[in-house]
């Protein structure tokens, strides 16, 4: 059985209702938060963006550091820059996936701080890895955006806002 197949499927999926959420984002409410402890909405919604670049980097790249991270995304002032900045990050890291071959899948990668190792796995580890955190962060906008009467797109099945 093939993995890059069942990987590219999983992330477009994904990416699909990443993007729904993503775009549900209100520019009025970039700013707030649910409690002074947590991220701004944009803060949140452009995190999520940024992350989909992770599984390009997981293949092109042996390592990332944390204490290297430079904010390469630049600012986002609109919903239109946010959406811009995910089809960007989604199309290199789908691209990446579509050139990988199998064995890329068994290369090792480390994620650290500086000298402090955080992770070592494989590029499938990274892979998945990478699409559960995206999920995760989406379901914490979701909660974001349930707290603003924003009505909710469809996850994995209907929403309260469908019926």
């Amino acid at each position: 059985m093939k993995v890059i197949p069942l990987l590219q499927k999983e992330f477009e999926n994904e990416g699909r209702t990443t993007r729904k959420f993503l775009k549900a984002v209100p520019e009025d409410k970039f700013d707030w938060k649910p409690h002074e402890k947590n991220r701004s909405l944009l803060q949140l919604a452009k995190h999520i963006a940024d992350l989909e670049s992770v599984i390009e980097v997981g293949i092109h790249k042996d390592e990332y550091d944390l204490s290297e991270k430079t904010d390469n995304s630049g600012s986002v002032e609109s919903s239109e820059e946010l959406i811009d900045l995910f089809d960007k990050n989604y199309k290199a890291s789908m691209t990446a996936l579509n050139k990988a071959g199998e064995n890329d899948l068994l290369k090792e990668w480390t994620m650290r701080n500086g000298e402090q190792v955080i992770a070592e796995m494989n590029t499938y580890g990274i892979i998945r890895q990478t699409i559960s955190h995206i999920n995760h962060h989406r379901a914490q906008l979701g909660v974001y955006l349930r707290l603003l009467d924003v009505p909710l797109h469809d996850s994995y099945g209907p929403t309260a806002d469908d019926r």
